[in-house]
């Protein structure tokens, strides 16, 4: 009832359309013409994907209904984005999208996604010194999908966690492994833990435990002290 009115096929066809227009005194005239609607192109590619960062991955795309050209994008990572089957070579996650477009001119789209598996960080406080009988915690940066070996054992609280304590008695060169869940890379960083032997001690002269809280304890103080063997206290 529009002079102008919008229509959209479902289905691809040879439709015929007919205009009947009747003026204000009951006059009309009929017109009729057809309208070929074109199927759209096929584009199939292939499944999204998992790769290791530095690698690259050949994006697939098949299409079909006369194809005449392909467009990527993004262009970025692509050795070229108007190939059906180009290298890509992401440095982070991306979802390519693919056009097709067939000799009628008609356009159909597909996309994938690459996911792109980062080589795990690592950071550390590096070499240091400690007084011997001090602890020390040797973390690194604690990130999901990776495993962590520290080796040798000795002095550790645990060799399979980000954060171990460590309270060696003698200077060692700890290793620690990081292998991501895929097997993509394999870390390896070192940290030495030299050992100063020094030795300090120190007791207080008096204590009062008399129960007022203030005082009540007495306990030997100082650097390096592998074991008490005896404390003695005398009263006046």
């Amino acid at each position: 009832t529009t002079q102008s009115p919008s229509y959209t096929f479902i289905n691809p066809g040879t439709f015929n359309i007919s205009l009947i227009v009747t003026n204000d005194i009951g006059c009309s005239d009929t017109i009729m013409k057809s309208i070929t609607v074109y199927p759209l192109p096929t584009v199939q590619t292939r499944d999204d994907s998992l790769i290791c960062w530095g690698d690259s991955i050949q994006l697939f795309s098949q299409g079909s209904g006369g194809v005449v050209s392909y467009q990527w994008s993004p262009d970025t990572w692509l050795t070229d984005d108007t190939i059906a089957s180009p290298i890509a070579f992401p440095d982070n996650n991306t979802t390519y999208t693919v056009v097709v477009t067939d000799t009628n001119g008609c356009t159909n789209s597909n996309s994938l996604q690459i996911v792109v598996h980062q080589m795990p960080e690592v950071l550390t406080q590096g070499d240091t010194a400690i007084i011997i009988g001090e602890i020390i915690n040797i973390s690194t940066y604690s990130q999901p999908g990776v495993t962590y070996l520290w080796t040798p054992s000795y002095g550790l609280s645990c060799t399979d966690c980000p954060n171990p304590v460590a309270n060696p008695l003698e200077t060692t060169l700890y290793t620690l492994t990081i292998t991501d869940s895929i097997g993509c890379f394999q870390v390896i960083v070192y940290v030495l833990i030299e050992i100063l032997e020094e030795y300090t001690i120190d007791v207080p002269t008096a204590f009062t435990p008399n129960g007022d809280d203030v005082n009540d304890v007495i306990y030997v103080k100082g650097w390096g002290i592998k074991e008490l063997v005896a404390l003695n206290i005398y009263n006046r």
